[in-house]
């Protein structure tokens, strides 16, 4: 049976350097409480030029896995001419999603908040699998949760509860 429900489009836009900017932060802070040593400036130092490719890649990947995670909003048509290993540093990162018109303005901002945070932990625990492995299962565990969370919102009941007519 097709689902009939109307259907909103929402883009769901990160901007590259706001991302870049949280994932600094983040790397800065857990730089600052790791014991000194050798690897304490290579976690800060994460968007520095000769690091930029491997967050760009990391970063892509995290998109195409929150693209994943919000299936089946994000159900698209296939496009083989679009499949490449080009590297890819847009301005902004765009998911698209068909949401039912049932859905409420808050659910849609408390999903933005837990995408942008998947995406930022996503990197940082790729980066720190690199320089300070030890700091990686805390970064797993956070993006398992997001994960998690973000599924529990879209799985939260969305429709007018209808109660049928009871003498009791």
């Amino acid at each position: 049976m097709k689902d009939t429900t109307p259907k909103i489009k929402v883009p769901f836009t990160f901007l590259r350097e706001q991302l870049l900017y949280q994932i600094s932060n983040r790397a800065y802070v857990e730089s600052s409480v790791m014991p000194d040593g050798p690897a304490k400036r290579q976690v800060a130092d994460i968007i520095q030029d000769g690091n930029i490719d491997i967050v760009n890649e990391t970063m892509d990947m995290a998109v195409n896995e929150c693209k994943e995670i919000l299936y089946p909003f994000t159900k698209t048509e296939i496009s083989v001419d679009k499949c490449d290993n080009e590297p890819k540093a847009p301005d902004s990162y765009t998911i698209e999603a068909n949401f039912p018109e049932t859905f409420s303005q808050t659910t849609i901002d408390l999903l933005a908040d837990q995408l942008n945070s998947y995406i930022v932990c996503r990197v940082l625990s790729d980066w720190l699998s690199k320089t300070y492995p030890e700091s990686v299962p805390k970064w797993d565990e956070k993006i398992e949760r997001l994960k998690a969370g973000i599924r529990t919102t879209l799985s939260i009941r969305r429709k007018k509860i209808r109660r049928g007519l009871s003498p009791f």
